[in-house]
């Protein structure tokens, strides 16, 4: 079962385009419109929301869970251009986002994320030695091609976010 629980709001198409893709790529697996009315932007009160809500969802159950208080800001960089063999690192935000969200996955018992993000950006994640996974083919969705990845959380993870991956600031 997926659980999708997002601060996408009742009235975009971003809930029916994570369901099509779902759907698409996972036809077997139930979805479940958890909530996609998360006080926006707001990651604390998501997480305790999501918090409350998991007891009730049987083991096994994968939280597509997105609150992002940084949409349509200038935030900072997810990526620089860097000296090295690689030629590129996440800036320092996204790193330190990345190796907290793994520990937490460590922490929690979790064996793998799922996301959704751009084609670019997965490149780049499989680049930095980051285990991930596709579901299917990208999905285009406005100017972007989206893929739906499993993060796992293991070693390799581990070792390319903690010890070979640059460290770009």
């Amino acid at each position: 079962m997926i659980a999708l629980f997002t601060d996408f709001g009742l009235d975009g198409p971003y809930t029916g385009q994570m369901k099509a893709a779902l759907a698409r790529e996972a036809p077997a697996i139930p979805v479940i419109d958890l909530l996609a009315d998360a006080p926006p932007g707001n990651v604390q009160a998501g997480a305790y929301l999501l918090a409350a809500f998991a007891p009730w969802f049987r083991e096994g159950t994968v939280f597509a869970a997105v609150v992002d208080p940084e949409v349509g800001s200038d935030r900072a960089a997810l990526a620089i251009e860097a000296d090295g063999p690689q030629g590129f690192g996440f800036s320092r935000i996204s790193l330190d986002a990345l190796r907290e969200v793994f520990k937490f996955g460590v922490q929690m018992g979790i064996e793998r994320y799922v996301t959704v993000t751009t084609a670019s950006i997965e490149r780049m994640v499989r680049r930095s030695g980051v285990a991930v996974t596709r579901f299917g083919p990208p999905m285009r969705i406005g100017v972007e091609n989206a893929v739906a990845l499993y993060i796992d959380i293991s070693e390799q993870t581990r070792e390319a976010l903690f010890g070979k991956m640059l460290d770009a600031a």
